[in-house]
């Protein structure tokens, strides 16, 4: 008799178990812009094996973050209680403007189907503002029945979390908006966050039509900076470091950087528990951010420019000598034409030298002993010449000339 009743015991455990409804909940933000990415996230009461999303219009999913589960147990007055939820967690993008409607998304729970309510997202303009709204939680509350269909009209409430379109950006800094034509720009693509950074996924750089781009060696990013902006706190990080040199005179564009990122964002809304109200809760967010163009005004240079103009432009020093002044017939002799100082140094091209009719002269090979941005140093042109009748000889003296955009004047040097 007994074991009678702990069958019977046991059949009203299970059958209570299987009698539990089973809410199928999808939780996404009430209102994103076109391009920006948001989490779309199904959320089950109980152990979902699988799950089967819908075809969406005018949404994409990006990227999928796998399953999660959490549970508890509670005894009171020897009563168990069991709870356990199930999340499949995505990150999706809006591509186009207008109310997109998710339709119901089914999950099997012990090989039954259980099916969410439609929800619906509004994908607003790229600079709008959206609604500072709680994101949506649509449910769907069904029983052991699940193809009666049957709903709960409950909504339950859900964090807010504040969106703010400059509390993270990517910037890219020029140190000067106007140049002449060859002059150097140093630029720098920069990061700030309001937020703790968890991951930064993908980065797309600019791209600098019309201009000579030489990317310096930047430090990996492993942690980021503070620094005070118009009273505001930032965390900031160099991304990449450049130099750039106009090709062409006009305006040309530096276009933007497009970054994929995920923040610490904190959560507004009421504590779940002692920790919450003492340390705040914070949810990973994606953020699709992008800097803005930059526009580089390029003056050309000055047109009377002198013969001896080989393409520099900085502040520059010249020097020419000579291994040995004395030598014989057939004998080689190495000039060398020392271009110093700082500016686009890499451009800077050889000198004309006027050589006597009877050398023999070899095209000038460039030696450079610049730094790693090629901005400064020296750049020496060697001449290897062969005379070859004996008599003496004299190389005349040797006109370098560079423009100088500080004064807006071009330099004129000779050799001695």
């Amino acid at each position: 008799m007994k074991y009678f009743v702990s069958v019977l015991f046991m059949l009203c455990t299970t059958a209570m178990l299987q009698a539990q409804d089973v809410r199928v909940n999808v939780v996404v933000p009430n209102a994103v812009r076109v391009g920006e990415l948001f989490h779309l996230t199904v959320k089950v009461n109980a152990n979902a094996t699988s799950l089967k999303l819908p075809e969406l219009s005018g949404i994409t999913i990006v990227s999928n973050r796998g399953r999660s589960s959490s549970s508890s147990v509670s005894i009171v007055n020897g009563n168990i209680t069991q709870t356990t939820e199930v999340a499949f967690n995505f990150v999706a993008q809006a591509n186009s403007e207008g109310t997109h409607e998710i339709p119901p998304v089914e999950v099997i729970v012990n090989r039954n189907t259980y099916r969410s309510s439609p929800v619906s997202v509004q994908v607003v303009g790229e600079n709008a503002t959206t609604q500072q709204q709680p994101p949506q939680q649509q449910q769907q509350q069904q029983s052991q029945q699940p193809q009666q269909g049957s709903e709960a009209g409950a909504q339950p409430s859900s964090p807010h979390v504040p969106t703010d379109t400059r509390d993270v950006f990517v910037d890219v800094i020029t140190d000067r908006r106007q140049v002449y034509q060859g002059e150097i720009i140093n630029s720098t693509v920069k990061l700030f966050s309001r937020h703790q950074v968890a991951a930064i996924n993908d980065i797309k750089l600019p791209t600098f039509e019309g201009f000579f781009s030489h990317e310096l060696q930047t430090p990996p990013l492993r942690q980021l900076n503070q620094e005070t902006i118009n009273g505001i706190q930032y965390l900031t990080g160099v991304l990449r470091q450049y130099v750039l040199i106009p090709q062409r005179s006009g305006t040309l564009t530096i276009s933007p950087c497009n970054m994929e990122l995920v923040i610490y964002q904190r959560v507004q809304g009421q504590a779940r528990n002692i920790f919450d109200e003492f340390f705040g809760r914070t949810q990973t967010v994606p953020r699709q951010i992008s800097s803005r163009p930059i526009q580089i005004t390029v003056l050309p240079l000055p047109e009377d420019r002198p013969a001896s103009f080989t393409g520099g432009v900085g502040q520059m020093r010249f020097n020419v000598s000579v291994d040995k002044s004395e030598v014989k017939a057939n004998e080689a002799i190495l000039v060398k034409a020392t271009v110093s100082g700082t500016g686009n140094m890499r451009f800077v091209e050889a000198p004309r030298i006027n050589f006597p009719p009877n050398f023999e002269v070899y095209d000038p090979r460039a030696n450079n002993q610049l730094n790693a941005a090629n901005t400064s140093g020296s750049r020496t042109f060697e001449y290897l010449i062969i005379p070859r009748h004996s008599g003496t000889y004299k190389i005349p003296s040797v006109e370098f000339s560079y423009f100088d955009p500080q004064t807006r004047q071009y330099v004129t040097l000779q050799s001695e």
